[in-house]
């Protein structure tokens, strides 16, 4: 098993700065050693320090429900990812990635499409919506996930996918929030 990795607080350039960056399993128990982290590393910005640690717990737990690519340690089958918040002047950016099946690619471009394209009142009315209706059959809650990313962050979702082989893609999405 290769060994899952943390990186705190480096510096990538002089106007931008790594505050955390893990691949690996994402398990609860990581999700909350992660989130620790996140508050004393954005104090300096209360609001968007609110927001990025509700985004981080929003992705992660996407991660956690929906990977494709699984790693078998200690009896479990643990969901396997990559996490990622920098700074930056005046914003944060948080990335996420994880293995997902091909078979849901164009359904995930299409909702982050659609999610990109509403202003802030509609992306509520969606939420509203959404939670009302019976769940999807590969939703692991109400499907409101990244429509909640989208209004917390008051910015587009960046999405990129790229073809591992004939089943799978590397899905990774960054967000941007103001300070």
């Amino acid at each position: 098993m290769i060994a899952p990795t943390k990186t705190v607080g480096h510096f990538v350039s002089q106007d931008q700065r790594i505050l955390i960056s893990y691949k690996g399993p994402v398990t609860p128990v990581i999700m909350a050693e992660i989130g620790q982290d996140i508050p004393d590393l954005t104090a300096q910005y209360p609001q968007a320090s609110r927001k990025v640690f509700s985004i981080f717990m929003e992705l992660a737990q996407n991660i956690l429900y929906y990977s494709s690519e699984k790693i078998h340690y200690a009896g479990r089958m643990d969901s396997v990812g990559m996490l990622q918040i920098l700074e930056l002047e005046d914003h944060y950016v948080f990335s996420c990635g994880n293995t997902i099946s091909c078979e849901y690619v164009d359904q995930l471009i299409e909702s982050c499409q659609t999610i990109n394209s509403l202003d802030r009142d509609e992306l509520q009315k969606l939420k509203r919506h959404k939670r009302r209706l019976p769940a999807d059959e590969l939703s692991k809650g109400a499907g409101v996930g990244l429509i909640q990313v989208a209004i917390l962050a008051d910015n587009p979702l960046e999405i990129q996918v790229q073809a591992i082989d004939d089943k799978y893609a590397l899905f990774t999405l960054s967000v941007n929030i103001n300070k």
